[in-house]
């Protein structure tokens, strides 16, 4: 029995054909298993989507919301200056 030697690019053209029919076979069976885990998902409502019973003002809204920002625009006016800081 006489084995063939196959160079690289034989290789990789007699291996890639196979591979594309794979991954366009597989995408259709993925995506049937995807779509049916997203409905399930989608009809139980996370924890965070739910409404919560707490009124805040507008202002208490925005403060939260820019917390972080005005604490970094604060210790930057303190660093390099407050007209530096402005102009930055």
């Amino acid at each position: 029995m006489k084995i063939q030697k196959t160079s690289r690019r034989q290789f990789i053209a007699s291996v890639i054909p196979a591979c594309a029919i794979t991954c366009m076979g597989s995408n259709r069976v993925f995506a049937s298993i995807l779509r049916a885990e997203s409905d399930l998902i989608q009809e139980t409502k996370h924890k965070f989507d739910k409404n919560f019973d707490l009124a805040i003002t507008y202002r208490q809204f925005l403060e939260a919301q820019f917390r972080n920002f005005i604490a970094l625009a604060k210790a930057l006016e303190e660093e390099i200056g407050k007209r530096k800081a402005i102009e930055f």
